[in-house]
């Protein structure tokens, strides 16, 4: 899933990275504390099934917030969906609450029902609040997803109009001067070329914009060497061992977003060393471009952490800052920058794998297996214990 980039609170950056963890604690004490204590063994069909439905919830939940903490998701949807669950079991505890302290003790019945009663509600405000986190984090997917095609579209009228109708003034111009014999000729013949150029060139940009992505398995460290190559800047490239034989999910105009990212350093903020860097991550590649260039102002930051276009036509921010963001979008990566005396950039862009349970929740077949086998003896441990306490009370 995308992740939204840009300014984050402490707590989103806190149940970002560690939400799932929360939410498979939250499931886990509910169950141990509540309805474990409420498991009916020798009581009728309709007790045993009350009981084992709320238990079967209980532990979905847990494993949902284990999901959470191992899967290929964003923090943005992490956090949105821990925040759900939290606000939803928050709610249902002050609503008991609240009517405890109004119906006094003769609320409480026996004591196994009312631990069901008290499970079966919090339970009910966990699950409900992730539901709507979830919806929460679709909708915030499809704006950006709208957000993203509209600058798309202002991105290349913009292109369109500055460029080419520049370019063509000046073929217009040195046109009118080749009528007369004049003594210009060859500059005015240059720089129609030029201008030609400059056409052919803003063209095919547009048609790197314009094209829908494809979901690829790109080499990264090959991808990065030939846009170093095709810049033609000398840049300090640190791969890694782990990244050589790295691929990330993107298509082939992934190099068009290094490109324009070292152009933009070294061009518009007068850079002159780069160094490019890479990191390997659980789901993820990070690629690095630090520089010794001036700082990013905060309008160019936010085109690329937010994808926030400036209102109006702005050289000094380059439309080569505009493309790296619409193309990282395009393929479900993020841009964060760091530092101010030394700017650094870094590209975030999500791995690719061939194992359908790694690439859905992290987890290859072989763990996915043992994950589960540990879980069943865990639930039989518990299952085990309960039914010795229930044995010893009777």
């Amino acid at each position: 899933m995308s992740d939204p980039s840009g300014p984050r609170s402490s707590v989103t950056r806190l149940l970002g990275g560690y939400g799932g963890q929360i939410v498979a604690g939250l499931g886990f004490i509910i169950t141990r504390f509540f309805v474990a204590e409420a498991v009916v063994i020798s009581g009728g069909p309709l007790a045993a099934a009350a009981t084992v439905g709320s238990l079967v919830v209980g532990l979905a939940l847990t494993v949902a917030g284990v999901a959470l903490a191992v899967g290929a998701f964003s923090t943005a949807y992490v956090a949105d969906v821990s925040r759900g669950c939290l606000l939803g079991f928050g709610a249902m505890t002050a609503a008991l609450a609240v009517t405890a302290a109004a119906a006094g003790p003769q609320m409480v019945g026996p004591a196994s029902g009312t631990q069901l009663l008290v499970a079966n509600v919090l339970l009910a405000g966990a699950v409900g609040g992730m539901i709507n986190g979830h919806r929460k984090a679709s909708l915030r997917r499809r704006r950006t997803t709208i957000m993203r095609g509209a600058n798309r579209a202002r991105f290349i009228n913009r292109l369109l109009r500055h460029e080419v109708l520049n370019a063509a003034t000046i073929i217009d111009g040195h046109a009118e001067l080749l009528r007369g014999d004049s003594a210009d000729q060859d500059r005015s013949v240059d720089a129609i070329r030029r201008g030609a150029a400059r056409i052919e060139s803003t063209v095919n940009g547009v048609g790197t914009i314009a094209d829908d992505p494809a979901d690829e398995a790109v080499p990264l460290a090959a991808t990065i060497d030939r846009a170093v190559d095709s810049v033609g800047v000398e840049a300090d490239v640190d791969a890694g061992d782990a990244a050589e034989s790295l691929s990330v999910r993107a298509d082939d105009r992934l190099s068009v977003v290094f490109e324009r990212l070292i152009e933009h350093a070294v061009d518009a903020r007068n850079a002159e060393r780069v160094r490019i860097e890479t990191a390997v991550e659980r789901h993820a590649a990070c690629v690095t471009i630090a520089d010794d260039g001036n700082a990013l102002s905060d309008r160019q930051r936010d085109v690329l952490e937010r994808g926030s276009f400036p209102e109006y036509d702005d050289p000094t921010n380059g439309f080569a800052l505009q493309a790296a963001s619409l193309l990282i979008g395009e393929y479900d990566g993020s841009i964060r920058v760091d530092g101010s005396d030394a700017p650094r950039v870094t590209v975030r862009l999500p791995r690719t794998s061939v194992d359908a349970a790694a690439a859905t929740v992290g987890v290859e077949y072989s763990a996915l297996r043992r994950a589960v086998a540990a879980g069943l003896g865990a639930g039989l441990v518990m299952a085990g214990c309960t039914g010795r306490r229930a044995i010893r009370s009777r």
